[in-house]
């Protein structure tokens, strides 16, 4: 299944607060001078825990486009399985063939957030791509990611570089081994 997934409106509220990270990186809190620079890190590492578990960790709208056609294994007629859980399907649209962005009505599609299917109506329209924005959800129980993020935070702060042994980047496997539980679709 080819698609993209777009951040269209980005968190507003990240899982880590920048007092948590400073008290994970022994900084007191009148000690203000990295704080633009600790924030921005909390949203990068806040990302790459996402991108290695495939599932998000904050509120926020995406749009997921499937390039060049109806999702794999879709048809006219089929359901589709949108690679995420825990999200709120905002609306679903198309590129017709005239190369028209088209809006399909909410009422000819439905969405079950527990088998994360999007199934017609009646069927699909003819779509060169096909979107769907939604909004994500933060996990309920976060606290092996939330975790993660302040190891993967400090790792950054403190090198301000990628850790590296010998001529190759290191991974963090603590990190690694705290979120593979946390990890979605990830294929065989």
């Amino acid at each position: 299944m080819r698609f993209e997934t777009i951040v269209t409106v980005a968190p507003t509220i990240e899982p880590v607060t920048l007092a948590e990270a400073k008290a994970q990186l022994r900084l007191g809190s009148l000690f203000t001078a990295d704080d633009a620079y600790i924030t921005a890190l909390i949203s990068v590492a806040r990302d790459r825990a996402e991108q290695y578990c495939n599932r998000f960790f904050s509120s926020q709208t995406v749009k997921i486009v499937y390039l060049a056609s109806m999702p794999d294994g879709a048809g006219v007629n089929g359901s589709i399985e949108l690679p995420y859980s825990g999200l709120t399907v905002v609306s679903v649209g198309y590129t017709d063939s005239d190369g028209a962005d088209q809006t399909i009505d909410s009422a000819d599609y439905t969405y079950s957030p527990d088998t994360k299917r999007l199934s017609p109506v009646g069927s699909w329209p003819f779509a060169i791509d096909f979107t769907v924005t939604a909004t994500t959800s933060a996990p309920v129980e976060y606290s092996g990611p939330k975790q993660a993020i302040l190891m993967m935070l400090t790792d950054m702060y403190e090198l301000r570089v990628e850790s590296v042994v010998g001529a190759s980047v290191a991974e963090n496997k603590a990190v690694n081994t705290i979120l593979t539980q946390y990890r979605e679709n990830m294929g065989v």
